[in-house]
């Protein structure tokens, strides 16, 4: 069975300015168009979703993901799949560089000259948590709507489950690869952070690691580097603004494939870069208890200011690519059965861990998309208030964590209908 995604990364929503925004909007609604017909000339039996391996924005602000979300709702409908069936992870241009304190910038700093120990010690620190994560105060929320969460104690940022076949699942797994990020960057001073070595080995189920930073902008590569092998299946970025493919064989018995996304929409089109996606199709190789992959890059072709096919960007290889899997091999004698995509996997009853829960109906999933990106604060809040989950003399602050604990509450207690209709009665 062959499943499509569509493959993201650097849409930089907010960058344009004057003459460069027609420009770069038209190429935006290009690519809708061409997704729409490419899907259409190809063999498959669902399209699973979107995957934007960080940078939706340019700066890290509301206004830029509102631009996103608006846009990024017009492609899944173009291609067919439910717009909650969105997976995003964050880039460096999701921070919001104008909370940078000093303080802040002291504690990055320090982390990256002294690695694991000073992470550590600052994560441990509500205070210096909050400080932390306080520059991507924008993108929680618009991530908390895909229920993408950056976990609050540097855990991963997200988990999607596709089923291939009876007994045979991928896990699409989001790492925040920007942890660290600061104002400027130096290839190999990020962190990876050993909180977030916790991918899953699981029988019968193989790993797409969905991340912002290739391995080699990390201190902590050469054990992130063979973590990752030992784990995942596929290894998707971006940041570098030019396409690559590398197939590597792992202990074990199986493959690693890491696909570097070029820019979908780069600042400038210069020195080779230019506007790209990628458009992935998996599928169970029954017979060899494999997973194939069909990489298929488009490009924007100047002669006919259109995306076009641009397999020259795999340097000869693919675009069908066979990975080995092991966790495919040890479950060997189930049989085969017909696929299906789940909503997003709700990943931690309690934000503070990095636990997997039970899947999401699409009526949460909708639920959480229309409260955290459409809603204000002042409507949230009134909400919460109206159902019960939160007094009415309320006066604390309103952190996304607490919200999703009270949304996750709502779905506990039956409460989803009155919740629907809440968020409904604000005519968005």
């Amino acid at each position: 069975m062959r499943i499509a995604f569509v493959h993201l990364s650097d849409i930089h929503f907010g960058q344009e300015r004057d003459g460069l925004a027609v420009v770069n909007d038209d190429v935006k609604n290009c690519l809708i168009d061409d997704c729409r017909v490419t899907l259409s000339t190809i063999n498959v039996e669902k399209v699973g979703g979107v995957l934007v391996t960080g940078d939706i924005a340019y700066s890290g602000k509301k206004v830029e993901y509102d631009l996103a979300g608006q846009w990024l709702d017009r492609l899944t409908k173009a291609i067919d799949c439910e717009r909650t069936h969105v997976q995003i992870v964050p880039g460096n241009h999701d921070i919001d560089r104008d909370t940078l304190s000093e303080s802040t910038k002291d504690m990055l700093a320090a982390i990256a000259a002294h690695g694991e120990e000073k992470l550590t010690k600052y994560l441990k620190d509500e205070g210096d948590r909050d400080r932390l994560f306080a520059r991507f105060s924008d993108y929680r929320l618009f991530a908390e709507a895909y229920d993408c969460s950056l976990d609050n104690e540097g855990g991963l940022a997200g988990s999607r489950v596709v089923q291939l076949a009876n007994g045979r699942t991928l896990r699409f797994v989001g790492v925040n690869s920007a942890l660290i990020c600061a104002a400027n960057d130096t290839e190999g001073r990020l962190l990876l952070g050993k909180r977030q070595w916790v991918l899953p080995r699981t029988v019968g189920e193989e790993l797409v690691v969905l991340t912002h930073h290739p391995m080699n902008w990390f201190q902590d590569s050469e054990d992130a580097v063979n973590y990752v092998m030992s784990r995942a299946r596929v290894y998707l970025s971006g940041h570098e603004h030019h396409p690559a493919v590398h197939i590597e064989p792992v202990e074990g018995g199986g493959d690693l494939m890491r696909l570097a996304a070029g820019a979908t929409v780069p600042p400038k089109i210069e020195n080779g870069v230019n506007y790209c996606y990628n458009i992935l199709i998996f599928s169970w190789v029954e017979e060899e208890e494999a997973l194939s992959v069909q990489v298929l890059p488009r490009a924007w072709n100047k002669k006919i200011t259109a995306f076009d096919d641009a397999s020259d960007l795999l340097k000869g290889q693919g675009p069908h690519f066979k990975l080995a899997c092991p966790n495919f091999r040890d479950a060997k004698g189930f049989l085969p059965g017909p696929p299906t995509i789940t909503a997003p996997s709700h990943q931690r009853a309690n934000p503070s861990t990095n636990s997997i829960g039970a899947n999401m109906g699409d009526q949460f999933a909708d639920i959480l998309l229309r409260y955290f990106r459409d809603l204000n604060e002042k409507e949230r809040l009134a909400i919460l208030i109206k159902l019960s989950l939160l007094p009415a003399e309320w006066k604390g602050p309103l952190s996304h964590v607490l919200e999703r604990r009270c949304l996750d509450r709502a779905r506990a207690t039956n409460l989803l209908t009155e919740l629907e209709a809440a968020i409904t009665g604000y005519g968005k």
